[in-house]
């Protein structure tokens, strides 16, 4: 583990967010003892109009409950790691397939666009917090970024306060940018249940996966989380901030 990793979870450590041995694999598993009280927020009438706003939840075959993706292209990290063969993101799927088609990519324009407003303007970011609060109704389990990654500390801060307004729903927030992690967690920003994220995750290909690491299980069970129409688990580890590695298969 470098030093740069190994300080993330110092941070983290101190803000409530910490490693243990992963626990099982059912769905129940991560949800939190005790669920705050919301952080109170605008939501808008009906779900249509908060998916306006946000330029739409993304879909992807293998997430349980949706997901909202950016485009890979404006990865910071990931685009460095990108160039790097062999490297975690140097056959990265949101660069291929689906995700090149016309409507992806106008798709991934519009939901920059409700962030980056966000980002800039208080009364925007209001109302994005208070849209996507809404969409998570009756959601469990959420991914940010099924492509792309958070852009910025203030990027993160964002996703929090969205995640505190809706603490029904947990919500998985996977990033390579470690830097704008720490920079947040320096900052005072915390990362607590609903949010979570693996504080570390790795690829594996020849070699075993790391010691102690959850293995997911995805590539077993038809490409998805929920595997159990294909004799696997349903499976949330994800989600789980006790979780602190999760390592993928190579595919």
């Amino acid at each position: 583990m470098d030093s740069s990793v190994k300080a993330a979870l110092a941070l983290a450590a101190r803000t409530g967010v910490h490693e243990s041995t992963p626990p099982g694999n059912g769905p129940d598993d991560v949800r939190p003892s005790s669920i705050p009280p919301p952080m109170p927020v605008t939501k808008p009438k009906t779900k249509e109009a908060a998916n306006a706003f946000v330029g739409g939840l993304s879909g992807p075959s293998k997430m349980p409950e949706g997901s909202i993706g950016l485009s890979a292209h404006a990865c910071k990290t990931g685009s460095a790691l990108a160039k790097i063969p062999g490297s975690v993101c140097s056959t990265c799927y949101a660069l291929k397939g689906m995700y090149v088609l016309p409507n992806t990519k106008k798709a991934h324009d519009r939901r920059w666009e409700a962030v980056d407003g966000a980002l800039k303007d208080p009364q925007q970011r209001e109302h994005f917090v208070g849209s996507m609060a809404k969409l998570m109704e009756g959601k469990r389990h959420f991914r940010w970024h099924d492509s792309g990654d958070i852009s910025s500390p203030e990027h993160l801060g964002l996703i929090a306060d969205v995640a505190r307004a809706s603490p029904e729903t947990m919500h998985w927030v996977p990033t390579k940018e470690k830097g704008f992690l720490k920079e947040y967690l320096r900052s005072g920003g915390k990362l607590q249940p609903p949010i979570s994220y693996p504080l570390t995750s790795t690829v594996h290909k020849d070699e075993p996966a790391p010691p102690g690491s959850h293995v997911c299980p995805a590539n077993q069970q038809g490409g998805k989380c929920d595997g159990t129409k294909h004799g696997g688990v349903n499976c949330r580890a994800c989600w789980n901030p006790k979780v602190a590695n999760v390592s993928y298969p190579w595919h």
